[in-house]
């Protein structure tokens, strides 16, 4: 007798958390209906709701659409470029490299502070930084 009422404890569990889940997804709230639910961003064409969700394509060379294009640095568009200054004193031509969608940080040696002891002008005496005792 007890085996039969965990049987059905374990058939009700189960159900109980099929009906919990489907509640849950049909909750899920959709973003948009119609084209005109989704709204209007600077630099995007006009948004298309698609599947529930709101599908922008970003306008090209236009602060804003979340990429950096070539002509946009950090200075002259922040809103889609990093800044790629690492204040390290031993790069030079800290910038954005368009094609790698990264920064660059050109390493200068020899240079005092790059942990790099070029022996050919650093020594222990003008660079304790990079040369050991």
């Amino acid at each position: 007798m007890m085996k039969s009422k965990q049987k059905y404890w374990s058939y009700g569990t189960l159900i109980l958390a099929v009906i919990g889940i489907v509640f849950i997804s049909g909750c899920v709230e959709k973003e948009c209906k119609t084209n005109d639910d989704c709204l209007a961003k600077a630099c995007f064409t006009a948004p298309q709701c698609k599947d529930n969700n709101c599908v922008y394509s970003p306008i090209l060379d236009c602060c804003g659409n979340d990429a950096c294009e070539r002509e946009e640095t950090y200075t002259s568009c922040p809103a889609d470029c990093p800044d790629c200054d690492d204040y390290n004193d031993c790069t030079i031509n800290d910038r954005y490299d368009y094609y790698e969608q990264k920064c660059i940080n050109k390493l200068i040696t020899p240079c005092c502070g790059n942990n790099i002891c070029d022996e050919r002008v650093e020594t222990h005496l003008n660079c304790q930084k990079d040369c050991p005792n």
